[in-house]
Order: structure tokens, then C-alpha cells, then sequence
């Protein structure tokens, strides 16, 4: 890719993180911040995509993307050689998944105790 070609993504990813807030679409405002993060990175502007990248993290929701964030971001700091942060970053990132592991298994239990009891009762 061409200096040029981050330019006009950077405007259409500009313009779709604009549309995004506007419309309030959170899962497409976490994903235009990660692609706006990842242009910035490879322009050189390291400080901005770790910024972009951290802002993701409050607006994304979906598991997958989540994820996807982590890595991105986890990825960026050891560019910065920033291994302390990095550490910090995988281990609230393990503590917030097991917390969702835990809390879905735990409806799961729940839903499946209530249909058990549903069948019993007359």
C-alpha cells in the first residue's frame, strides 16, 4: 500500500467513525477506532494508534471483536517494548473472559434448572 492509499482510507474510515457515532452504532464506532488505529500505526504515528486502540476497548462488544482488540493492541505494546503495560493488558483481559466464561455458565445452569422444574411441576 501507497502513503496516498492510507490517506484516502484514513478519510472513508474518518467518515465512518463519524457515521457511527452519529447513528450510535457501537460495534461499528469500536471497529472504524481499530482501523483508524491500525492506519495510524503503519503511518508511523504509534502514540495515536495505542490511543485509538485503548478507546476501542470501551465501545467494543462482540466476543470476536474483542478479542481481535486485545491482540491488536497487545501487539502494539511490545512494538513500544512495553512489557509491563503488555502484562497488565493479558491479565485484565483474562480476568474480564473468565468473569464472562463463569457468567455464562452460570445462566446456562440457571436456565436449565428452571426447565427442570418446569417439566416436574403439574
Amino acid at each position: 500500500m501507497r502513503w496516498g492509499s492510507y490517506v484516502k482510507a484514513k478519510d472513508l474510515l474518518k467518515e465512518v467513525n463519524l457515521h457511527a457515532r452519529i447513528l450510535k452504532d457501537q460495534p461499528s464506532y469500536a471497529k472504524s477506532l481499530l482501523q483508524l488505529s491500525t492506519v495510524a500505526y503503519l503511518e508511523g504515528e504509534s502514540g495515536s494508534a495505542l490511543k485509538l486502540d485503548m478507546m476501542c476497548h470501551n465501545y467494543a462488544q462482540d466476543m470476536e471483536f474483542i478479542e481481535k482488540a486485545i491482540i491488536h493492541t497487545n501487539d502494539l505494546l511490545i512494538n513500544f517494548d512495553k512489557i509491563e503495560d503488555c502484562k497488565i493488558l493479558l491479565d485484565g483481559s483474562i480476568d474480564m473472559l473468565t468473569e464472562i466464561k463463569i457468567n455464562l455458565t452460570t445462566s446456562k445452569v440457571n436456565s436449565e434448572t428452571k426447565k427442570s422444574q418446569s417439566s416436574i411441576s403439574p
